[in-house]
Protein backbone atom coordinates (compact mmCIF):
# COMPACT_ATOMS: atom_id res chain seq x y z
CA UNK A 1 0.00 0.00 0.00
CA UNK A 2 1.12 3.54 -0.74
CA UNK A 3 2.41 5.57 1.61
CA UNK A 4 1.34 9.02 1.94
CA UNK A 5 3.72 11.98 4.05
CA UNK A 6 3.65 15.16 4.00
CA UNK A 7 6.79 17.51 4.60
CA UNK A 8 5.32 19.29 7.58
CA UNK A 9 4.13 15.78 9.42
CA UNK A 10 0.28 16.86 9.38
CA UNK A 11 -2.01 13.87 8.45
CA UNK A 12 -3.21 13.93 4.96
CA UNK A 13 -6.96 14.06 4.45
CA UNK A 14 -6.59 12.73 0.67
CA UNK A 15 -4.12 9.73 1.42
CA UNK A 16 -6.83 6.98 0.75
CA UNK A 17 -7.63 8.77 -2.50
CA UNK A 18 -3.97 9.06 -3.12
CA UNK A 19 -3.23 5.60 -2.40
CA UNK A 20 -6.16 4.56 -4.44
CA UNK A 21 -5.08 5.83 -8.09
CA UNK A 22 -2.37 7.58 -7.40
CA UNK A 23 -1.93 7.93 -11.46
CA UNK A 24 -5.23 9.71 -11.34
CA UNK A 25 -4.74 11.84 -8.43
CA UNK A 26 -1.62 13.18 -9.76
CA UNK A 27 -3.44 14.28 -13.06
CA UNK A 28 -6.21 15.75 -11.39
CA UNK A 29 -4.01 18.23 -9.44
CA UNK A 30 -2.12 18.71 -12.33
CA UNK A 31 1.42 17.45 -11.39
CA UNK A 32 3.92 16.73 -14.34
CA UNK A 33 6.60 14.66 -14.19
CA UNK A 34 9.57 17.10 -13.68
CA UNK A 35 12.46 14.97 -13.23
CA UNK A 36 13.08 10.91 -13.18
CA UNK A 37 16.33 9.39 -11.11
CA UNK A 38 17.14 5.71 -11.78
CA UNK A 39 19.46 4.83 -8.85
CA UNK A 40 21.40 1.36 -9.24
CA UNK A 41 23.84 -0.72 -6.58
CA UNK A 42 24.67 -3.81 -6.22
CA UNK A 43 23.33 -4.96 -9.54
CA UNK A 44 19.57 -3.88 -8.98
CA UNK A 45 17.77 -0.52 -9.98
CA UNK A 46 15.06 1.38 -8.61
CA UNK A 47 13.32 4.78 -10.01
CA UNK A 48 13.02 7.80 -8.12
CA UNK A 49 9.95 10.12 -9.89
CA UNK A 50 9.60 13.84 -9.47
CA UNK A 51 6.82 15.58 -10.17
CA UNK A 52 5.71 19.19 -10.20
CA UNK A 53 3.33 21.90 -10.58
CA UNK A 54 2.15 25.46 -9.67
CA UNK A 55 0.26 26.22 -6.31
CA UNK A 56 0.42 24.57 -2.69
CA UNK A 57 2.94 21.47 -2.48
CA UNK A 58 4.33 22.38 -6.05
CA UNK A 59 6.37 18.74 -5.52
CA UNK A 60 5.78 15.22 -4.61
CA UNK A 61 8.38 12.78 -4.86
CA UNK A 62 7.48 8.92 -5.53
CA UNK A 63 9.43 6.12 -4.86
CA UNK A 64 8.29 2.48 -5.21
CA UNK A 65 8.56 -0.25 -2.69
CA UNK A 66 11.51 -2.78 -2.37
CA UNK A 67 9.96 -5.68 -0.73
CA UNK A 68 14.09 -6.88 -0.11
CA UNK A 69 14.76 -4.06 2.08
CA UNK A 70 11.45 -3.74 3.98
CA UNK A 71 10.60 -0.06 1.82
CA UNK A 72 6.73 0.75 1.18
CA UNK A 73 6.10 2.71 -1.54
CA UNK A 74 6.26 6.31 -0.46
CA UNK A 75 4.69 9.58 -1.96
CA UNK A 76 6.21 12.89 -0.33
CA UNK A 77 4.08 16.00 -0.80
CA UNK A 78 7.02 18.59 -0.68
CA UNK A 79 6.33 22.96 -0.13
CA UNK A 80 9.28 23.79 -1.97
CA UNK A 81 12.55 22.64 -3.89
CA UNK A 82 14.77 23.21 -1.55
CA UNK A 83 12.84 20.46 0.56
CA UNK A 84 12.84 18.39 -2.55
CA UNK A 85 16.27 18.66 -3.20
CA UNK A 86 17.35 17.47 0.23
CA UNK A 87 14.86 14.19 0.67
CA UNK A 88 15.66 13.44 -3.30
CA UNK A 89 19.27 13.51 -2.17
CA UNK A 90 18.70 11.42 1.40
CA UNK A 91 16.20 8.77 -0.93
CA UNK A 92 19.03 8.03 -3.14
CA UNK A 93 21.25 7.08 -0.72
CA UNK A 94 19.04 5.16 1.64
CA UNK A 95 17.52 3.39 -2.03
CA UNK A 96 21.19 2.65 -2.76
CA UNK A 97 21.62 1.45 0.73
CA UNK A 98 18.80 -1.01 0.78
CA UNK A 99 20.11 -2.77 -2.63
CA UNK A 100 23.67 -2.96 -0.84
CA UNK A 101 22.38 -4.83 2.02
CA UNK A 102 19.87 -6.90 0.34
CA UNK A 103 22.32 -7.98 -2.16
CA UNK A 104 24.91 -8.97 1.40
CA UNK A 105 22.04 -10.79 2.85
CA UNK A 106 21.94 -13.24 -0.57
CA UNK A 107 25.10 -13.51 -0.41
CA UNK A 108 25.48 -14.87 3.08
CA UNK A 109 22.34 -16.95 2.44
CA UNK A 110 24.33 -18.79 0.18
CA UNK A 111 26.59 -21.91 1.44
CA UNK A 112 29.76 -20.75 2.46
CA UNK A 113 31.65 -24.09 1.06
CA UNK A 114 31.66 -26.54 -1.62
CA UNK A 115 32.45 -29.95 -2.08
CA UNK A 116 35.04 -31.00 -4.25
CA UNK A 117 35.59 -34.73 -4.94
CA UNK A 118 39.53 -35.74 -5.19
CA UNK A 119 40.63 -38.78 -6.63
CA UNK A 120 43.64 -41.28 -5.36
CA UNK A 121 44.86 -44.34 -6.83
CA UNK A 122 45.02 -47.59 -4.39
CA UNK A 123 47.31 -50.31 -4.37
CA UNK A 124 44.95 -52.20 -6.05
CA UNK A 125 44.23 -49.24 -8.98
CA UNK A 126 41.17 -47.95 -8.04
CA UNK A 127 40.05 -44.65 -7.55
CA UNK A 128 38.89 -44.17 -3.93
CA UNK A 129 37.68 -40.56 -3.68
CA UNK A 130 37.27 -38.09 -0.76
CA UNK A 131 35.76 -34.76 -0.02
CA UNK A 132 37.51 -31.55 0.20
CA UNK A 133 36.28 -28.52 1.43
CA UNK A 134 37.01 -25.46 0.30
CA UNK A 135 35.88 -22.24 1.91
CA UNK A 136 33.77 -19.67 -0.31
CA UNK A 137 32.72 -16.82 1.85
CA UNK A 138 31.76 -14.13 -0.55
CA UNK A 139 31.70 -10.88 0.96
CA UNK A 140 31.40 -7.27 -0.09
CA UNK A 141 33.97 -5.16 2.00
CA UNK A 142 34.85 -1.71 1.82
CA UNK A 143 31.51 -0.55 0.02
CA UNK A 144 30.78 1.48 2.94
CA UNK A 145 27.30 0.15 3.77
CA UNK A 146 26.82 0.01 7.40
CA UNK A 147 27.12 -3.33 9.75
CA UNK A 148 23.69 -3.11 10.95
CA UNK A 149 20.63 -4.33 9.19
CA UNK A 150 18.36 -1.29 8.53
CA UNK A 151 15.14 -0.64 10.42
CA UNK A 152 11.85 -1.69 8.54
CA UNK A 153 10.04 1.58 8.89
CA UNK A 154 12.74 3.87 6.50
CA UNK A 155 10.52 6.20 4.52
CA UNK A 156 9.65 7.67 7.87
CA UNK A 157 12.75 7.88 8.65
CA UNK A 158 13.60 9.90 5.53
CA UNK A 159 11.07 12.55 6.71
CA UNK A 160 12.26 12.50 10.22
CA UNK A 161 15.36 13.53 9.39
CA UNK A 162 14.84 15.98 6.83
CA UNK A 163 11.60 17.38 8.09
CA UNK A 164 12.06 20.99 8.79
CA UNK A 165 12.71 24.74 7.83
CA UNK A 166 15.68 24.38 5.28
CA UNK A 167 19.17 24.38 6.87
CA UNK A 168 20.53 27.70 6.62
CA UNK A 169 24.58 27.82 5.48
CA UNK A 170 26.75 30.01 6.68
Amino acid sequence: MLQVVRYDRRPEPRAAEMAADMAGWLAREGYEVFSTLVVQAAGQSMTIEIYRRDGDDPFVLYHPAFAPGGLRAALYLLPHADAMDELLQRAQQMVATLMTVAAQRREHLKPDFTVVATGQLTRSGAVASRAVIRSQRNALNGVGTPRRCPSRTIAPLIVSISVGAPRKMS
